[in-house]
């Protein structure tokens, strides 16, 4: 079948609202996840999506950050 990036980034275009948002995102990232697990390629990190508008253009980025030494993103404590 088609693609889950490309089935939840359709969807949410179509109807970009804040829910529509949230599920492409999760269900992007899990299917991203299950092929890093599957190809061992697995390492931690997160995934940072960021739909903005520049110039009248509308962009989707997608970044993948990796804890390194120096960098290091903490889940706040509670």
């Amino acid at each position: 079948g088609e693609p889950v990036f490309k089935r939840e980034f359709t969807a949410y275009m179509q109807k970009p609202a804040d829910d529509v948002f949230v599920s492409f995102t999760r269900n992007s990232s899990l299917d991203l996840k299950r092929d890093m697990v599957n190809q061992g390629a697995a390492r931690g990190g997160y995934i940072v999506y960021s739909h903005y508008n520049k110039n009248g253009h509308e962009f989707m980025g997608v970044f993948l950050v990796r804890n390194t030494k120096g960098v290091s993103f903490r889940k706040p404590p509670g």
